[in-house]
């Protein structure tokens, strides 16, 4: 909580490799502004236009898919959050939703 933001890296965590353009950066720069930042005074106005947005997320979802940890997955799919070791509790969930299984029609490849 004590730390102050060093205003000269700001970008110092921040990935700016090939994917990063103009709108991802002016995305950060304009957001980590926590001491100037002030609201818009129309409220009817948005940061980005549509195809800003969309463009972003284009290249959000580009760094996405080359990370390593990112699995490929086919639908449908059930995913159980973070059940913090407690078994009974997934062993509920398999009860209720089925478990996965193995074989031809099966959930695991």
């Amino acid at each position: 909580e004590g730390r102050k933001i060093n205003h000269a890296n700001v970008m110092a965590n921040v990935h700016t490799g090939t994917a990063t353009s103009g709108v991802a950066t002016f995305v950060i720069e304009s957001l980590l502004q926590p001491t100037t930042w002030q609201p818009e005074p129309d409220p009817n106005r948005f940061l980005l236009h549509a195809a800003e947005v969309s463009q972003l997320c284009d290249q959000c979802m580009d760094i996405i898919r080359s990370q390593d940890m990112v699995l490929k997955l086919r639908a449908p799919i059930k995913v159980y959050g973070d059940i913090h070791g407690q078994y009974l509790d997934l062993m509920r969930l398999f009860a209720r939703y089925k478990a996965p299984t193995d074989g031809d029609q099966g959930d695991i490849d």
